[in-house]
């Protein structure tokens, strides 16, 4: 009985010194286990973020002529939101995106009017509801020129170019006043001039 003690306490104390390393060795292999999953998670959270960004949230643009300068020079991209519609109603000076009423062709232009106001054009200046002048000093170009009156419908706005030289704005009579369904959605990143965001 005590020789069988003795062997038992023998072996215990040769395999002892094992366990330690044998629980690390367990241990490092969990944490290895534990670290890829979380790396992971962290891929399919990236991914689906940038899924979101591109495929819900934003849509790349490349502005196609000068109508936008100086704002928006042909060449560049913009990102532009598709949820803000839902969000928010858009307001005057945002710089919209929708497609042509009768071509279907996708323009970007900026609103200068809102559902119920009229705008009167006399030499370049923008009048709504004949009481206020627009101050567009800081982003139009060539604004000589007139416009009679025009009433914007409701649920539409009235939109132009920052260059008024081009046409393909609400002065044609073939796009008018932009309903808003019609919109696609309002430009929030300018990617040739990171000075230019905001979120929404």
């Amino acid at each position: 009985m005590a020789s069988d003690a003795d062997g038992r306490a023998a072996d215990f104390a040769q395999e002892s010194p094992n366990k330690p390393m044998y629980r690390m060795e367990r241990f490092r292999k969990q944490h290895k286990r534990h670290e890829l999953l979380r790396w992971m998670m962290s891929v399919l959270v990236g991914a689906a973020m940038v899924l979101f960004l591109f495929l819900v949230w934003l849509s790349p643009l490349i502005i196609k002529s000068d109508s936008m300068s100086p704002t928006l020079r042909s060449g560049e991209t913009v990102m532009y939101s598709r949820i803000s519609k839902f969000l928010s109603i858009p307001e005057r000076s945002n710089i919209v995106v929708f497609r042509h009423p009768l071509t279907r062709e996708v323009l970007i232009k900026r609103i200068i009017a809102l559902p119920g106001e009229s705008v009167t054009i006399t030499d370049g200046a923008v009048c709504i509801d004949g009481r206020y002048i627009l101050s567009e000093t800081d982003y139009v170009v060539n604004a000589n020129y007139d416009m009679d009156t025009t009433v914007v419908p409701d649920g539409c706005v009235f939109v132009l170019s920052d260059d008024r030289l081009y046409g393909n704005d609400s002065r044609d009579e073939s796009i008018g006043c932009i309903p808003y369904a019609y919109i696609m959605g309002t430009v929030r990143i300018r990617l040739n001039r990171p000075c230019f965001f905001s979120f929404g």
